[in-house]
């Protein structure tokens, strides 16, 4: 049956039983003829073409030689990588070369850094994230975004590079981390050659102009369209599954409904068994939430048969080796294991605890798995490919509830299937012909920006000797301003004050003479006697989210009369972690001081664990700080009206907005970790049917980020510096610290 709508039964409207037989007829005879092809074949015309390149790869090769900026817009499987690693084989043996690689998360970080090491040696490879750091000299650093953007904010060890690599640029449009993203490529000293990849991105031309005025350094487009892998669709309709052009075409371009029930299991499962008989494995399914996807994995074991003698030897060979390595198989609970070693089947999601994680991924690249239940966050640049993917659901969880997927989701989540050198074509699986209809027809999306005005951003640039014009420079070439030319990006300055009133002021700041006066402060403005007119200006400009931001550091005391850093704003620059503005506030006050760190973690672990997060606690615990008090303080250093990301707005009977991370639960799962309590022992105590493994481990990893930012407070507060990094080192130790 096709899914329901808002509970009502729906009859099924399609094409008389006699077309049906021909539409399968057809279907089966094209995926027999596909099957028949011989992938090895392939795979040796490939193996034997390894050392050379495609034209456009050559093109972006010269490119890159010649010293130009690049955008590289490809699909998924046409190679954008073999550029990167041939650039890196003809250039990193040169004593001066040094690159830097920008992944959007960690996992990603670790996955590139075991590929270039197994290419160009661990000598020559280093990695830099929020909790590691290791080989920073090396001719080539991998590094996550937030990694490499604070380096040029000087909160972190300066990288200086000569080209910077942004992997899947797309997330400049990211909620939640986009700023980050466009924030580094502005700062990118343009010195500095760029190369952005992507495959999601529908105006690559307008991101290649963009760059030509960002850094005054030619920028080359390098589009490709063919896709060396062909993508097909396959669609369940009735009993079968069948290529949509053997379908009706008026059953097929039906628009989809914006509103799709989801399938059950089961029938999930069933459809699933039946690709099999035409070698359509291995197979990625995506869940939209974790409990579906190890539902969806032990269920479909009882619709399909166990793997033969040579299946089961291969992955017995492969979990061997890869346990040698790393300790793996210790934290892979047992049903998992019998999945992966009698059926070939396993389930990836941020639940599980990463080395675990690490082991499927690894799994996946040999083609080991026959299916692989994962959330969408498999699809996020691990690179690998599989033969087909299905997407058995139509919504995700997010920060505002269930929600559909969007256009990048969908691409990438299709993009993994067809292994370049291995297959003739990849497969699109679609469940229900209403997923179909709703997203098979998917295209791309323009990147848009999603710049947002960020504290410890502009602290940075002040501790860097950026003036307040310089600032506002940097912000004037925005991807933002680029987009729409008629946005202000304006500060309050002497200068622009002194213009607009026509008269000098006998201040240097307006902005922090205006904010003392607001709260009644000693302040100049009290004897101005252009105090009207100014403040009248200042009414206005304050608005402008650039300004506002500028007005609330001189409000919360992070900038001087002079425009430059006071020993808040200067420890403040160091902390750009949710709740930053409170840790340094209670670092300079001396209420985090050495002696209390052991209690102080257990505020960094409140503010590293979102308010919907629901692990269980001894009833006995007793958080060590008034919840009630500390929320005061966040709302005071985080308004709403400028930080409206880090609020969850009202919702059911709930009528007020919440800053979303902070968790008192967060306290005690880090305080009993940094007692010393054995990882199994805590899982035991604090996990739930929605808080895991990788939940915690993530948690953990977080503390240890934020801990290793107080080592930039190492000459105003070594001893408070030397407490923290030692605390951390006890913090990541197994299994947290695999990866």
């Amino acid at each position: 049956r096709l899914p329901q709508r808002r509970g009502r039964p729906q009859r099924e409207k399609g094409p008389r039983r006699g077309s049906l037989k021909e539409a399968w007829a057809q279907t089966k005879q094209e995926l027999e003829k596909l099957a028949a092809q011989s992938p090895q074949e392939s795979k040796s015309s490939d193996d034997a073409k390894q050392l050379a390149l495609d034209p456009w790869q050559e093109e972006a090769f010269l490119a890159l030689q010649e010293g130009a900026n690049v955008v590289i817009d490809a699909p998924t499987t046409a190679g954008k990588t073999r550029v990167v690693e041939a650039f890196l084989t003809a250039n990193i043996e040169r004593p001066e070369f040094r690159a830097c690689y920008t992944c959007p998360v960690k996992s990603l970080s670790n996955d590139k850094r075991r590929e270039f090491t197994a290419i160009f040696g661990s000598e020559n490879v280093g990695i830099a994230t929020g909790d590691s750091k290791e080989n920073l000299e090396a001719p080539l650093v991998v590094a996550t975004l937030e990694t490499y953007r604070n380096s040029l904010l000087g909160t972190e060890p300066d990288l200086d590079r000569q080209l910077v690599i942004f992997d899947e640029y797309h997330f400049i449009q990211d909620d939640s981390r986009g700023s980050a993203w466009e924030e580094s490529m502005i700062l990118t000293p343009p010195s500095c050659q760029i190369l952005l990849m992507s495959a999601s991105v529908d105006n690559p031309d307008e991101f290649t102009s963009w760059l030509d005025k960002l850094s005054k350094r030619q920028a080359r487009l390098i589009k490709v369209s063919h896709r060396p892998v062909p993508l097909r669709d396959v669609v369940w309709y009735h009993d079968h599954w069948y290529l949509p052009e053997a379908l009706p075409a008026k059953l097929i371009k039906a628009k989809g409904s914006d509103y799709l029930s989801n399938l059950r299991s089961e029938q999930i499962c069933e459809r699933l068994a039946r690709i099999e008989d035409w070698q359509l494995t291995p197979a990625i399914v995506y869940a939209g939430k974790r409990a579906q996807c190890v539902e969806l994995a032990h269920q479909l074991k009882h619709h399909i048969r166990s793997m033969n003698e040579d299946q089961h030897f291969a992955i017995q060979q492969a979990l061997a080796e890869l346990s040698a390595e790393q300790e793996l198989l210790q934290y892979t609970d047992g049903p998992l294991r019998d999945l992966i070693e009698i059926y070939g089947i396993a389930y990836h999601h941020s639940g599980l605890i990463p080395p675990v994680r690490v082991m499927i991924e690894q799994m996946l690249k040999h083609g080991l798995l026959r299916f692989c239940f994962a959330t969408m966050g498999l699809s996020l640049g691990i690179n690998f490919s599989v033969k087909a993917t299905v997407i058995s659901d139509c919504r995700r969880p997010s920060e505002k509830g269930m929600t559909p997927y969007v256009a990048s989701e969908i691409l990438q989540m299709r993009g993994r299937a067809g292994r370049r050198g291995r297959d003739t074509v990849g497969f699109s699986l679609w469940p229900a012909i209403s997923y179909y209809q709703r997203f098979g027809r998917t295209k791309r999306e323009a990147g848009a920006s999603n710049l947002r005005q960020d504290p410890t951003t502009f602290l940075g640039l002040v501790s860097r000797g950026y003036s307040l014009g310089a600032i506002e420079r940097v912000y004037e070439q925005s991807f933002f301003k680029y987009k729409k030319p008629k946005a202000t990006m304006r500060l309050l300055t002497r200068e622009g004050l002194v213009k607009k009133l026509r008269s000098d002021v006998p201040c240097n700041s307006p902005a922090h003479e205006y904010a003392l006066f607001r709260h009644k402060d000693s302040s100049l403005c009290s004897q101005c006697p252009l105090r009207r007119k100014c403040h009248r200006h200042q009414q206005q400009t304050k608005f402008e989210d650039l300004a506002q931001m500028h007005f609330h550091l001189h409000k919360v005391g992070a900038l001087d009369d002079q425009e430059q850093l006071t020993p808040y704003g200067e420890i403040a620059r160091h902390f750009p972690q949710n709740g930053g503005l409170l840790i340094a506030r209670l670092v300079l006050t001396g209420a985090i001081h050495p002696g209390n760190m052991l209690r102080s973690i257990q505020l960094l672990g409140s503010l590293c664990l979102a308010r919907f997060k629901r692990p269980s606690i001894d009833s006995k615990y007793a958080f060590p700080y008034s919840p009630n008090l500390l929320t005061e303080h966040l709302l005071e250093l985080y308004p709403r009206t400028l930080f409206p990301e880090v609020y969850d707005a009202p919702f059911g009977s709930r009528q007020h907005y919440l800053f979303r991370e902070f968790n008192p639960a967060g306290g005690y799962l880090i305080s009993e970790w940094s007692r010393g309590v054995a990882w199994h022992e805590l899982c035991s105590l604090v996990l739930s049917d929605a808080y895991r493994e990788g939940d915690l481990s993530g948690l953990v990893y977080r503390v240890a980020s934020y801990l290793q930012s107080f080592l930039g407070l190492k000459e105003s507060y070594p001893k408070l510096s030397e407490a923290a990094i030692g605390l951390r080192s006890e913090l990541l130790r197994p299994p947290v610290e695999l990866s």
